[in-house]
């Protein structure tokens, strides 16, 4: 590797980054001697980054093809921040080959753009000249709209990149210094699930999302560390998607078809890769949907081993289970009910029972956890007022009997506005207005405020609403996302000085024929199934008429606007426009 000049700075990036791989165990490393250098870029802090098995799955992946070696990046604290400098041997972003992204969440398109102008790399992909890195997007964005990050990348993967990512470094290897940029890039082009942006805008053909067959095997952590959201834990996917198809979910409609992996191998991933048995953590959309779950859970006892999981479905909940997760060191339990209303529950394709989500606090109460966690979506298409209140009186009423076990538990309700994702049926919908959100946040405080054991939190409103934007925006956000970052101005005003009308684009309802930015990607429910569960949606709601033209989804409350949390521009300017992102 490139010897990297000594200055002051560069002894102080070291200092901190040590302390970060002082505690790592790794079984992946990259090899000085390799001919290709490959940075592997995660815009978000460290702690965030290595607690994803997507980002960790690549920098292995890399490390094991001949001839290339792979080192990573993340958001540094002050002073380098959104600097591209490796964390292995401190070069900088542009002395690499490939600089490859994996970015999990729309709220870090900001950072990402900003790490690609620390290198002083034109940021625009058709502006580079020969020898420059060649810049690739991958991770979960890519599934949903990766437009408005597109024009910054040479390459896009779109979909899982197990399948290309072999053929992806044996055509850069083989072309390197041999053809020209563009050449090389066309080459890119025909590989299945890539899209090249430089060559293509935005396709105007179909691009089929490229996916793992079923025979494949689960990924797992080849980095273990302190610090992160599963500290000090062996990561390994029972699976990828959910068979529940949520309407409002993008993560069961574009990780598809669902598969599960089997419990031998999941078992046998773990026995060989787990040799110092670590604590091990589930991995998957809706880990309470594993059909052999409990079993699983048994074997890891068996084999003296504790665990955790990422995700359980309330209603999943029993006394077996209850009894497995205290054997096995659990003790803080996440739950996402989404609302508490039965009527919402049928519009949002949830369908949980009142009865058996009450019930799942009678177990807890009796139980070793802790730590509850309910999530909830407010601004969902079609609510109401008195949705609102149920939902309030139903976390009164969990807060009540999770309190009458033997042992005091600490109760959080974390409430995040609905935004509309790319890829489901309720693409259609417009985000509720803030006015709306704001008087439903009242309900919640009034009703759930008096309780004693309830911490109830709310999304940040700078936030919902960057996601919202960048959820549903095309190729015009690129000039945001640049001038904001280059002129350090707010992203709000960026947005409105790119002609990005936000209120249309995100409070807006689409008619059933209205294009998407992301038409062109292929690989989920087709639109005319979406159409249909947007249809059932309105029925159970107990809404008449269909499509074309936009549908009044939000009833008005007769709120005034909210003045105590500030502006909205006053919000965007004061918030970090990224986080750890948890899925509810």
């Amino acid at each position: 590797m490139r010897a990297v000049r000594a200055t002051a700075d560069t002894f102080r990036f070291r200092e901190r980054v040590y302390d970060w791989l002082a505690t790592e165990d790794r079984c992946a490393q990259p090899n000085e001697a390799a001919p290709y250098s490959f940075l592997l870029v995660y815009p978000n802090e460290y702690a965030v980054g290595l607690s994803n098995l997507g980002f960790q799955t690549v920098y292995r992946l890399v490390n094991e093809e001949p001839g290339w070696a792979c080192e990573r990046s993340l958001l540094y604290p002050s002073p380098w921040g959104a600097q591209l400098r490796s964390v292995e041997s401190l070069r900088r972003g542009s002395s690499f080959h490939v600089v490859g992204f994996s970015c999990s969440y729309e709220l870090d398109y900001p950072t990402v753009v900003a790490q690609i102008a620390s290198t002083g790399i034109p940021l625009r992909a058709a502006e580079r000249e020969e020898g420059q890195p060649i810049f690739i997007l991958g991770g979960a964005v890519t599934f949903f709209n990766p437009v408005p990050l597109a024009p910054f990348f040479d390459v896009v993967v779109l979909g899982e990149v197990e399948p290309v990512l072999h053929d992806l470094l044996d055509s850069i290897a083989r072309r390197w210094g041999r053809t020209s940029r563009r050449t090389l890039l066309e080459a890119l082009a025909d590989l299945p699930g890539v899209w090249c942006p430089p060559l293509e805008p935005l396709p105007s053909r179909k691009i089929r999302l490229s996916w793992r067959g079923e025979e494949a095997s689960p990924e797992y952590s080849c980095i273990i560390s302190r610090g992160t959201h599963m500290d000090q834990a062996f990561l390994v996917e029972i699976g990828r998607g959910c068979g529940r198809r949520c309407r409002f979910c993008v993560a069961s409609h574009v990780y598809y078809p669902f598969r599960l992996w089997p419990k031998k191998q999941i078992l046998d991933t773990i026995d060989a890769r787990n040799r110092k048995r670590y604590r091990v953590g589930l991995v998957g959309a809706a880990v309470s949907d594993y059909p052999e779950l409990r079993e699983l859970l048994g074997d890891l006892l068996e084999r003296g081993l504790s665990f955790s999981l990422s995700s359980l479905r309330i209603d999943g909940l029993d006394a077996d289970l209850v009894a497995l997760l205290e054997r096995g060191g659990v003790r803080s339990v996440t739950l996402a009910p989404e609302t508490a209303s039965t009527r919402l529950q049928r519009v949002i394709h949830k369908n949980l029972r009142l009865e058996r989500m009450l019930e799942a606090a009678d177990l807890l109460a009796r139980s070793q956890v802790q730590r509850v966690k309910l999530y909830f979506l407010i601004g969902l298409p079609w609510e109401t007022d008195e949705d609102v209140e149920q939902t309030a009186h139903f976390i009164v009423e969990f807060a009540r009997r999770l309190s009458e076990g033997p042992s005091a538990k600490r109760l959080t309700a974390s409430v995040n506005a609905f935004v509309p994702k790319p890829h489901t049926p309720f693409q259609w919908c417009g985000m509720a207005p803030r006015e709306v959100l704001d008087h439903r946040k009242k309900i919640l405080r009034r009703i759930v405020g008096g309780a004693r054991n309830v911490e109830l939190e709310f999304g940040s409103r700078a936030e919902e609403y960057l996601q919202a934007v960048f959820s549903l925006g095309g190729s015009e956000l690129a000039g945001a996302l640049e001038s904001s970052v280059q002129e350090g101005i707010p992203l709000k005003i960026a947005v409105e000085r790119a002609g990005v009308d936000a209120r249309k684009l995100i409070h807006g309802e689409k008619p059933a024929d209205a294009p998407f930015p992301w038409d062109f990607i292929a690989g989920g429910p087709s639109r005319s199934d979406l159409l249909r569960q947007l249809h059932l949606a309105r029925s159970e709601a107990g809404e008449r008429g269909g499509l074309p033209g936009a549908v009044p989804l939000h009833p008005s409350c007769g709120a005034g606007p909210a003045t105590s949390q500030g502006s909205e521009e006053e919000q965007v300017k004061s918030s970090p426009a990224r986080r750890a992102g948890e899925s509810s």
